[in-house]
């Protein structure tokens, strides 16, 4: 059996690895490094994308059109599922949510990790030593998972986003809602908030609303989202990098109770804009920045004091100049990071380095 992988990242990396163990004669392509044609599906038997990999991609479409099976990573996971599997999905929360669960089962003595778009590639987890799999899967993810394998799963709220690679908002939201199809018979399905999810998936389990409750209380929550960096001169300097999408940010405006100095932008994922005039009171200026700043000046710029700068650090240095004391400066970008960044983890620790050059500088 002969395998082809596009893409070598994480998931790429863990696919290869275990397609070789079990015996496949693997074939691995990247776009970024590699130049190929369709002559790459000769002799293919399984394709596996990466989840960036849209269905639109070339490569994918041609494997489809001749019959070639396709399976991502984490479907190649789920067919091997030898521990307990529960999944979480929706649009914002995700990685929290199964951080959470698995910290509160893990301190009610049930060893839990989480894992999928967060932690480990789930078919290299499944050689860990956690009992139990809290698995995040994004919408690029269940794209090519059907192996019902889930003991339960939770779908937080649907909001509009990656409207760049899916057609439509309702192609989104069945994709998402596609999760339901990978409980296992006899497996519980939960539709609903954060906070609910993360009770019905350990009850699941087993543990009481009593030692939820407790636990979560322990809970320290994950960087990068509405993280207080540091208070200098009255400004205080909040991180939310992993706020790549409009609900998001809104989100993180309702919690900021200072008046905000809003960095926002990226790669565009053809979210609205002018949905952030809803939260025009608590909006002192915009500084909009990256390969998205031109179209949220578009939006927004005869609307609200906005500057528009290239770069996360010219964007800061704006945000800077526009701060008062009693201000926040709050980067919540509503964008991907991808125009200039690897992920929204080095945006962040971009944001943190800048202002940390500011404390050390005054």
């Amino acid at each position: 059996m002969k395998a082809l992988i596009l893409g070598t990242g994480k998931s790429g990396a863990a696919a290869l690895s275990y397609l070789e163990s079990a015996g496949y004669e693997v074939v691995t392509l990247d776009d970024a490094k590699d130049q190929y044609g369709l002559e790459a599906l000769e002799g293919i038997d399984l394709f596996v994308p990466s989840p960036g990999a849209a269905r639109s991609h070339h490569l994918y479409r041609a494997a489809v059109e001749r019959g070639i099976e396709v399976a991502g990573e984490l479907e190649l996971g789920l067919r091997i599922a030898n521990k307990v599997c529960i999944g979480v999905s929706g649009t914002n929360g995700k990685s929290t949510l199964c951080a959470l669960v698995a910290h509160v089962l893990s301190a009610s003595g049930i060893p839990a990790e989480a894992v999928g778009n967060f932690g480990l590639p789930l078919v290299e987890a499944m050689r860990g030593n956690s009992e139990v799999l809290i698995v995040e899967l994004s919408s690029f993810q269940l794209e090519t998972a059907r192996t019902p394998s889930l003991h339960a799963a939770a779908l937080l709220p649907v909001t509009p986003d990656h409207l760049d690679r899916y057609e439509s908002y309702e192609e989104y939201t069945a994709v998402k809602q596609s999760l339901k199809t990978l409980v296992k018979p006899g497996g519980q399905f939960f539709a609903g908030s954060p906070m609910e999810a993360a009770e019905f998936l350990v009850s699941t389990l087993g543990v009481s609303p009593e030692k939820f409750h407790s636990h979560a209380q322990t809970f320290k929550g994950l960087p990068h989202r509405l993280e207080t960096v540091k208070e200098i001169d009255g400004v205080l300097y909040v991180n939310d990098s992993k706020a790549t999408n409009i609900a998001a940010t809104l989100f993180a405006l309702k919690k900021i109770d200072s008046p905000s100095i809003l960095m926002v932008g990226g790669k565009d994922k053809g979210g609205d804009f002018e949905l952030l005039f809803e939260m025009r009171d608590q909006i002192r200026a915009i500084v909009a920045f990256g390969t998205a700043g031109p179209r949220i000046a578009r939006a927004l710029g005869t609307r609200l004091p906005l500057d528009l700068t290239r770069t996360l650090k010219e964007a800061f240095e704006a945000a800077r100049e526009r701060a008062l004391p009693g201000d926040a400066i709050l980067l919540s970008p509503a964008c991907s990071s991808f125009d200039h960044f690897d992920n929204y983890i080095a945006r962040g620790e971009e944001f943190r380095n800048l202002v940390g050059k500011v404390g050390c500088a005054e």
